[in-house]
């Protein structure tokens, strides 16, 4: 299983790829993902706020080092205007989207995240199976075999203004646990990665 290769690498020193690449999604999603929660970048309407951008003190350079140190603000500015996720006005940015789409990112980015997303799925689904915890991993699935096809846009459309709204209420509970938007749990022990996906498909 995948987690005792990781198990076998840790115990033997091999050095590995780090899963959030620097241009990586998993980057772009945490900076949105600040920006939308942590009530630093927050307006008092509880909005992301319109952030300067200009040298490394700037608002946006702050938003970027809250979550590593090692970002470079300017290449994250680029890579959020690049896939449409900001309005840039005199040296300003504003958050237009609320969420990182896979069809906003390269061919090797999308892979990435494919891979990421299909790793997780195996875990969750692993663990239930095999370690039958107190409280299991979340695995459901929906699906209908009898619709007509001149409806799939409409469903398409509708699950995907379901799902952005679930994932919009998933980052507000997830926020509020998490060290890097929430110092008052900075000092409890231990970490974790709480991962939750969503996906719909049509076949004909």
């Amino acid at each position: 299983q995948r987690r005792d290769v990781t198990r076998l690498i840790d115990e033997n020193n091999i050095v590995r790829p780090k899963r959030d690449t620097f241009l990586g999604q998993s980057i772009l999603v945490r900076v949105i993902g600040q920006w939308l929660n942590d009530e630093r970048f927050l307006n008092e309407k509880k909005q992301p706020k319109v952030l300067s951008t200009e040298g490394n003190n700037s608002e946006f350079a702050e938003l970027c080092s809250s979550i590593s140190k090692d970002i470079n603000s300017g290449t994250i500015l680029f890579e959020l205007q690049r896939i449409k996720a900001i309005e840039f006005n005199n040296k300003n940015a504003k958050l237009i989207i609320n969420i990182y789409s896979p069809k906003d990112a390269n061919v090797e980015e999308s892979i990435d995240i494919l891979t990421a997303d299909v790793g997780d799925l195996i875990d969750a689904a692993a663990e239930n199976i095999f370690d039958q915890s107190k409280i299991p991993n979340l695995h459901i699935k929906t699906e209908y075999d009898n619709i007509p096809v001149k409806y799939l846009d409409e469903i398409k459309k509708w699950a995907i203004e379901v799902g952005n709204k679930f994932h919009q209420e998933a980052r507000e509970f997830l926020s509020k646990y998490d060290r890097d938007i929430n110092k008052k749990v900075s000092s409890e022990e231990g970490r974790a990665r709480v991962s939750i996906g969503t996906f719909s498909y049509q076949e004909t």
